[in-house]
């Protein structure tokens, strides 16, 4: 059985995801703006976390639900103003079912928002290397 709407829309929110324009029959590029793996401070997201891989996956770290690795189909860059940068974001869940996302990268302040919530910042983590 497929998950309910509201999960679905729940696991994009948890989706930290991906910039760049991607052209028909084109491989999906992510921006290195991108890469690696996003965590917020926000209370009810603690256990939560997106990692974004090239060339075109992400994992969604799903706290006691072990962790999901998604195929991002496309990417596209809608706009960009004063130091944001927009994308949606179509991928397909461990289902095959095809989702979009919403995404603003707020580059000078290091933040990424997904879909129209702007009350939760997710931060890139620091490299353990």
């Amino acid at each position: 059985m497929n998950s309910p709407p509201r999960e679905a829309r729940a696991r994009a929110l948890l989706v930290l995801a991906s910039i760049v324009s991607s052209c028909a029959g084109e491989p999906v590029s992510l921006p290195e703006a991108l890469q690696g793996e996003w965590r917020t401070r926000e209370a009810r997201y603690a256990d939560r976390s997106v990692t974004f891989e090239a060339p075109a996956t992400f994992r969604l770290g799903l706290g006691d639900e072990g962790e999901q690795t998604v195929k991002i189909e496309s990417l596209t860059e809608r706009d960009s103003f004063n130091g944001e940068r927009r994308f949606e974001l179509t991928y397909v869940d461990a289902d095959g079912e095809r989702s979009e996302l919403d995404l603003a990268l707020v580059t000078n302040r290091g933040v990424l928002y997904v879909g129209a919530n702007r009350a939760v910042a997710w931060r890139r983590q620091r490299s353990s290397l």
